[in-house]
């Protein structure tokens, strides 16, 4: 008997999907920290306001650096050559799918 949602994938598709993900996610990155650029360059500096532009874009860039590095991390550990199973919180942690999509 299975209980609950569990998929079995190859080692080699998880890998390729964490390189994709930590890619785009240094991408995005790599926007927001630009738009930072962008903001101070035109003298926009930090504010004492609860929606403060620069901060949040700045806590954007952080965010997805962090999500990045762990795509990196899982990605260099995936072991090759094996079947991984997966329950439905592994798909929604490695963004293979949206919790409520």
């Amino acid at each position: 008997m299975i209980e609950g949602l569990k998929i079995e994938l190859p080692s080699n598709e998880i890998r390729v999907h964490l390189e994709v993900k930590a890619r785009a996610h240094r991408e995005k990155q790599a926007t927001y920290e630009k738009q930072v650029e962008e903001l101070k360059a035109i003298g926009v500096g930090k504010q004492a306001q609860t929606m403060d532009p620069l901060s949040t874009l700045q806590n954007s860039a952080a965010s997805h650096a962090k999500r990045a590095e762990f795509f990196e991390f899982m990605a260099k550990r995936i072991i090759p050559n094996e079947t991984y199973r997966l329950q439905e919180h592994d798909l929604e942690r490695l963004e293979w799918f949206s919790r409520y999509g």
